[in-house]
């Protein structure tokens, strides 16, 4: 049935052996997989459990019970288990951006930080990885650190507007705002009605004093976002001339 893709008539054929053999590693095993290709999580990951009654810490089900926890919304089981998984197969690059995305949701940015320098210890090539460490960084208010991956994300994806918007942010949360300027504007270019990224240069000019220019992204930002308009206003009118 599994080969066949029939993943229904295989949880129903496994159910039953599962009964029957209750030990048998290898039912438990394809019954999970299948209850993923079903995308019913939680009962993969009661099959996967079972596998690790019967052959603890295999890794197959380890990682298969940290996919399914993931996906299942269920993050500290997920985490543990990968946790788990990648002590045994400490080079498996999938598995630590997985954990990495698994830690960033459950606000541990030291820890995703960590992982995801293995991911490029292992792969420098992996572009998600430089972008989500710099996510990472930012979070956690290392600007600086985070300014060097978004860099180093920029370098193959000089256009990529998250990572240049990210980037100007790590730049005026750490005082440059000069480059601030000059990657909010970038953003801009490419996208000229990104209305966060008119607000912040505005409010990047009045924290060097030019309130023309903050006065000049007031007026762009009027006709995108009089939300967010207004909000720049309030700030200018506190800026005396």
């Amino acid at each position: 049935y599994i080969k066949m893709e029939d993943y229904q008539n295989a949880v129903n054929a496994l159910s039953m052996g599962a009964k029957i053999d209750p030990a048998n590693y290898s039912i438990h095993y394809n019954l999970g997989i299948s209850y993923v290709k079903l995308g019913m999580m939680n009962d993969a990951m009661n099959c996967f459990k079972e596998c690790l009654k019967i052959k603890p810490n295999d890794s197959y089900a380890l990682y298969n019970l940290g996919i399914s926890a993931f996906q299942a919304g269920n993050l500290q089981e997920a985490k543990d288990a990968l946790n788990n998984y990648v002590k045994i197969n400490p080079n498996d690059v999938n598995a630590r951006f997985n954990l990495s995305l698994i830690l960033m949701k459950l606000q541990d940015f030291e820890a995703s930080s960590n992982q995801l320098r293995e991911v490029l210890r292992l792969d420098p090539k992996h572009a998600q990885a430089k972008y989500n460490l710099g996510l990472s960084l930012f979070s956690k208010k290392d600007y600086k650190s985070a300014i060097e991956a978004f860099n180093s994300f920029l370098a193959s994806h000089p256009n990529d507007t998250n990572a240049l918007y990210n980037l100007a942010l790590s730049y005026l949360m750490e005082g440059l705002h000069t480059e601030a300027i000059k990657t909010f504007k970038k953003v801009i270019s490419i996208e000229p009605n990104n209305a966060l990224a008119h607000y912040n240069l505005g409010y990047t000019y009045l924290l060097i004093k030019n309130k023309f220019g903050a006065l000049e992204e007031y007026e762009k930002l009027q006709k995108i976002n009089p939300e967010l308009a207004q909000k720049l206003k309030s700030f200018i009118e506190k800026v005396k001339d």
